[in-house]
């Protein structure tokens, strides 16, 4: 018997409408809550949300979205938020780039979503077509908030 009882669920939407040849706006929008089926009882630390890192909210590092305990550890929420939109353009030849955003949060809280405490980040990438996808570069930072940092991925495929 299961020490923990609760629904996870979570849901995604992607749009890519093409503004002219190799021109391509994308836009993604991602939530998703956990609700304990026991009154008081907590979620399983392991199946939380947390954001933020390469195809998530680039302007930070990997899960470095999310709650946090007394002593500063990442707990990991029961309701998150995330969307981002690209303008993905032509280079030269096998090279192309893109121009992003992403905006997002983690709450500790079930279907707690206070559009008041986004995360913002805006950033730019490379991509290098090759047989397996493209390879990508993504240079990120946070926006509205300080000291100005920079976050690089470097990854095979679409953020989205």
């Amino acid at each position: 018997q299961s020490r923990y009882h609760f629904l996870r669920a979570e849901a995604q939407i992607n749009r890519y409408l093409e503004l002219s040849p190799k021109w391509v706006f994308a836009g993604k929008l991602r939530m998703g809550y956990i609700q304990s089926l026991k009154n008081n009882q907590s979620t399983p630390i392991e199946d939380r949300f947390l954001i933020g890192g390469a195809s998530s909210l680039r302007g930070w590092g990997r899960h470095q979205i999310s709650p946090v305990n007394q002593t500063g550890k990442f707990i990991g929420g029961n309701s998150m938020l995330e969307t981002s939109i690209e303008l993905r353009f032509p280079i030269y030849d096998i090279f192309s780039g893109v121009g992003f955003a992403d905006a997002g949060n983690v709450w500790r809280q079930t279907l707690n979503y206070d559009l008041t405490q986004l995360n913002y980040n805006a950033g730019i990438g490379l991509r290098v077509s090759t047989p397996i996808g493209p390879v990508r570069l993504d240079l990120a930072t946070p926006v509205f908030v300080e000291p100005f940092r920079l976050q690089l991925f470097v990854s095979i495929g679409h953020a989205f």
